[in-house]
């Protein structure tokens, strides 16, 4: 018998999504979303986490509350595959990496 088989579920991003992702990404930074969605999604504060002097205060809380919009409004795995549909995209391999497995980590 096979194994239990890992719930697939396609994630499409619609063109008013994707109008939107792009405007929050882009206000926060996809690297900064990348790297800190999993503590943000274990309910740890950013601010205790993020290194001081990396951003300002003012701009850490704006990312902060960039990325709690994006998981109030249930767009965090939108948000992980627009990233990684993006051709051009400048992230790391190890950044595109982790999203690739949060995304499976759903």
């Amino acid at each position: 018998k096979e194994g239990v088989q890992p719930q697939r579920k396609e994630i499409n991003v619609s063109e008013d999504e994707q109008v939107l992702l792009e405007n929050l990404l882009g206000k926060m930074g996809k690297k900064f979303f990348v790297d800190y969605y999993e503590p943000y999604a274990n309910g740890e504060d950013l601010m205790n986490i993020i290194p001081v002097g990396v951003y300002t205060y003012s701009s850490t809380q704006t990312r902060i509350s960039t990325m709690r919009r994006i998981f109030r409004e249930n767009l965090n795995l939108k948000a992980l595959k627009y990233i990684l549909s993006k051709d051009n995209s400048k992230l790391d391999d190890e950044s595109i990496e982790l999203a690739t497995e949060l995304i499976e980590l759903g």
